[in-house]
């Protein structure tokens, strides 16, 4: 309800049925909260990054992983700060400059991944994909620990 003056010295008032705005809006909030949830109950970390490189999304897994949320800091979390806090939890490798390069990368993107080991020797997989409009998908999955190899009888 909009109520405008009168140039009588009157009030018009305007009556407009909002409810189907709002039942998309409802109808919405509630595919938002059903996607969260199904990508929240997921074993994997998962992360999104803008073409800018910003975090703008992460799971539950991820959140508990990384202890990064999006969502509960002013602060914007970008691809530089999540590959330094990364490295620190794992043995030295490569990836990280290849990672950063590739979420901000503007050009055809192929998805590829890396084994990654952190410091008490459990391996982990670091998948990169890209997403449409330049955003770029990094999902951690923990790995079976191999068993060694037994040796050979003479």
């Amino acid at each position: 309800m909009t109520g405008r003056p009168n140039p009588d010295g009157g009030i018009a008032f305007l009556f407009e049925d909002i409810s189907a705005e709002v039942s998309l809006t409802r109808h919405f909030r509630q595919e938002l909260e059903t996607s969260q949830s199904v990508i929240d109950s997921l074993d994997e970390a998962i992360a999104v990054f803008s073409r800018t490189g910003k975090l703008a999304f992460c799971n539950a897994p991820y959140r508990e992983m990384w202890g990064a949320d999006p969502e509960e800091s002013v602060a914007d979390h970008c691809i530089g700060e999540a590959t330094q806090h990364w490295r620190a939890a794992f043995r030295p490798s490569p990836i990280w400059g290849d990672l950063r390069e590739f979420v901000t990368l503007e050009r055809d993107r192929a998805p590829w991944d890396a084994e990654l080991h952190d410091h008490d020797g459990r391996p982990l997989c670091c998948h990169a994909a890209p997403l449409p409009g330049g955003a770029t998908m990094v999902r951690f999955s923990r790995l079976p620990m191999r068993q060694p190899e037994p040796l050979a009888q003479l």
